[in-house]
């Protein structure tokens, strides 16, 4: 009932998601277990689907499992490069932390592990770090490859706490690598206690460090030079919500953009809902001014619309004009406003008829502030149904909206996004719009969304 359509998702267990393209196909690798019959187990093997249009996926068999001595307990997170036509794939093993590589084929198949693996065994003996994890490899302007590894280092700036930290390594050839040393940290008021998922990619002008550190994700824009990140502005949060971890960078090159995918988790409190986590939307990114990022879903999005339900409407001011279509489960939603003096402007959707279920966007133009108010998104007991707000300009206000059985995808002006989730009953399926205060012009679009196919 509450598993998405068009987001990718698995039988069992998923989490994280790991980017790559080559030779016109996209592929994501996945974390889940490969029995999917324990969805709360630890140890993980990497999932595998692959898509020519970043909307319908052919699932693959299993890529890596945890069959080794050095992995026993999970290949978890990692990333994939191609080098010769030949894709490598790095991987934290567990038992304990360690670097390993397996090496597939011109096909994107059959991975095998590396024999000398781990190809990096033991921390930096200097540091006394928590947490070794999450290889993300690239490949810079001089041919060298690099490796980045997300830690929490104890002691940083003289004081007994520790802070987030990622350590680099280079290599010449992808097997035999060389610690160069502390590429980029930050205190516990800064960025955390640890990172995980570290990702970097060059936007133009500046470049951008993406890390997860056990909190909500956020991002540095700075410079790279000489194994160092020089971080130009504060840490910024990437995603408003509550549900989107782990996200992973592509330089799709053949198309001049860069992707963004990630998690969308499920608390833990919510596995009774059958769903178990599912791959967030593909967005592409970019810098404006030299600031912040601009966040766009793929254009290929665009093909899974089906007829367009509503276009264009005046609200009048209190006035609920109900958008009533037969399955809303599934559907986008495109909201401009035109214009407007009016405070407040309110979509309800997800609306049942007794209208004690339903989910609220609160527009507050008054205040520049924008709220998800989940406190009615479901009668069922056992989820986390808080506020969600954050602060908007509602000077030419865009809102962008994906909703998925269960997952709720939003972007603000395209500058920030909101991931997160419901559990409304299937009969749930009304919109209304009205505004508060006078009259509010908006343009409106709403179109219901095909599935995915997987095969």
């Amino acid at each position: 009932m509450f598993r998405p359509k068009f987001h990718i998702t698995t039988k069992g267990f998923l989490q994280n998601s790991m980017l790559s393209f080559f030779n016109g196909e996209y592929h994501i690798f996945f974390l889940t277990p490969d029995n999917n019959k324990d969805k709360k187990a630890n140890y993980h093997s990497w999932g595998h689907v692959r898509s020519k249009n970043l909307i319908h996926w052919k699932e693959d068999k299993i890529a890596i499992k945890p069959d080794k001595e050095y992995d026993k307990y999970g290949c978890w997170n990692g990333s994939v490069v191609v080098k010769n036509d030949i894709p490598y794939l790095f991987y934290t093993g567990i038992n304990p932390e360690s670097q390993c590589l397996a090496v597939g084929d011109k096909h994107f198949k059959n991975f095998e592990k590396y024999e000398q693996n781990p190809i990096i065994k033991n921390r930096p003996e200097e540091l006394n770090i928590t947490g070794f994890r999450d290889p993300y490899v690239w490949q810079d302007e001089n041919k060298k490859w690099k490796m980045i590894l997300g830690c929490g280092i104890h002691g940083l700036f003289g004081t007994h706490y520790s802070g987030g930290g990622i350590l680099i390594y280079e290599s010449d050839n992808l097997y035999s690598w060389e610690y160069k040393g502390v590429m980029f940290k930050k205190s516990l008021s800064e960025g955390g206690f640890y990172f995980e998922t570290p990702n970097y990619c060059n936007l133009g002008d500046l470049d951008i460090l993406m890390v997860s550190p056990n909190a909500p994700v956020v991002y540095w824009l700075g410079k790279f030079k000489n194994n160092f990140f020089e971080s130009k502005t504060s840490a910024k949060r990437l995603d408003y919500g509550d549900c989107f971890y782990a996200p992973s960078l592509l330089n799709d090159k053949s198309n001049n953009r860069i992707i963004m995918s990630g998690w969308v988790s499920e608390a833990s409190e919510d596995y009774k809902q059958k769903v178990f986590g599912s791959i967030a939307l593909p967005k592409v990114i970019s810098l404006k001014n030299n600031k912040i990022l601009k966040i766009y879903p793929v254009p290929e999005l665009t093909n899974l619309r089906k007829e367009i339900i509503f276009d264009n409407k005046k609200i009048i001011n209190s006035q609920k004009n109900n958008l009533d279509f037969s399955e809303s489960n599934t559907f986008e939603l495109k909201l401009n406003i035109i214009e407007s003096n009016c405070d407040k402007i309110i979509f309800n959707f997800c609306k049942n008829l007794l209208f004690d279920e339903y989910t609220s966007i609160i527009i507050d133009i008054k205040n520049s502030n924008f709220e998800l108010n989940r406190s009615k998104s479901s009668i069922k007991d056992g989820s986390d149904l808080s506020l969600i707000e954050t602060k908007i300009s509602t000077s030419e206000f865009k809102l962008h909206m994906y909703f998925d059985m269960s997952v709720i995808e939003i972007f603000l002006n395209y500058e920030k996004i909101i991931t997160t989730k419901i559990y409304p009953n299937a009969d749930s399926k009304s919109f209304e719009i009205y505004s508060e205060g006078t009259d509010a012009k908006l343009d409106i679009k709403l179109w219901e969304l095909d599935s995915y196919k997987i095969k």
